[in-house]
This record gives C-alpha cells, structure tokens and sequence, in this order.
C-alpha cells in the first residue's frame, strides 16, 4: 500500500514526518511546544502522553503502536503548537496509517 503508514498496536511501530512549510522540509522544530496527532475519535497528544512523540530531531516521530490504538484505517490529522502560533497549526489531515493488532 503506497502512501500508508503500518503500525502495529503494542510494538515500536513510529511514524516519522518530515514537517513542510511552503514546500521546505522545517528546520527547526524547537519552537514546538505541543504536538498533537488525531486518529479518530483517539488523540496522542504530546501534552497527555510526551513519551508518545518526539521532535527533538529532525523530524516528528508519532510513536503510534505504544499507544494503544484501535486496530483499523485511520486519516490521521497533525497540529503543533509553538510560541508563535498559539492558536495551533493544521499539518495534515490526510495522513493515511493502518493500526495493525
């Protein structure tokens, strides 16, 4: 299946994002204070379960099989939030993950 993730509920299944901005893969994700990825009617919100994502790097790693999700095709939708942008910015909502028991 091209263009989906696969990540398998209890395992180190990440989904890691290269974050855009006007075509450019962001530089730096340090502003980033919050991070928030919805699968359904189920979040992993860095604000709730930090351990479950990570920007530290180069990029954003959802660590999406450690957080116990319902198995089953999800358009996952992908904010952050950072001291410029309080109100929070809308990545995606068309990231496509299949959660695998």
């Amino acid at each position: 299946m091209h263009g989906v993730e696969i990540v398998y509920t209890g395992r180190d299944s990440h989904i890691e994002l290269q974050l855009r901005e006007n075509g450019v893969n962001l530089s730096n994700y340090a502003p980033i204070t919050r991070v928030k990825a919805t699968f359904g009617a189920s979040a992993i919100d860095s604000d709730v379960n930090p351990e479950w994502l990570d920007w530290t790097g180069s990029s954003l790693v959802i660590k999406a099989g450690l957080a116990g999700l319902t198995a089953g095709k999800y358009s996952v939708k992908v904010e952050s939030w950072d001291t410029d942008n309080s109100n929070g910015v809308v990545w995606t909502e068309s990231l496509q993950v299949v959660v695998r028991a």
